[in-house]
């Protein structure tokens, strides 16, 4: 009889056992989904904070400074451009010899207009 009453009590521990092991493993679930979800909400909330910083890192006092000066730089090669080209236009015009006339009886003005008038500006081919 006390064979049967020990085999009968480690029978209801191990099932007591088992079904705590399940509870607890049944939590444990929920847990890890619960955290599973806060996590991929606090990924959002990085990746939204993650794109604000780099925005505000783009519109940053030191890198509109920089992008300036390379505007900068920018506009003084196309004023030397500009000079250089208009140099070049003045020297064929004539008024690289001192002589100015804008009259519309100066024969190169007049092709000057006639091939803007036909598309090309500048004299360009």
């Amino acid at each position: 009889m006390l064979y049967a009453i020990t085999y009968g009590s480690a029978l209801v521990l191990l099932a007591a056992g088992y079904g705590w092991l399940a509870w607890r493993i049944s939590a444990t679930r929920v847990a890890l989904s619960e955290t599973v979800s806060r996590a991929a909400i606090a990924r959002g909330h990085f990746v939204n904070l993650v794109a604000r910083v780099e925005k505000l890192g783009k519109e940053s006092p030191v890198s509109l400074a920089a992008e300036v000066a390379a505007l900068s730089e920018a506009v003084e090669r196309l004023r030397a451009t500009q000079r250089r080209f208009q140099g070049r236009f003045d020297q064929y015009m004539g008024q690289g010899e001192g002589r100015v006339d804008d009259s519309p009886d100066d024969p190169k003005w007049r092709a000057l207009m006639q091939l803007q008038t036909q598309g090309r500006p500048n004299g360009g081919v």
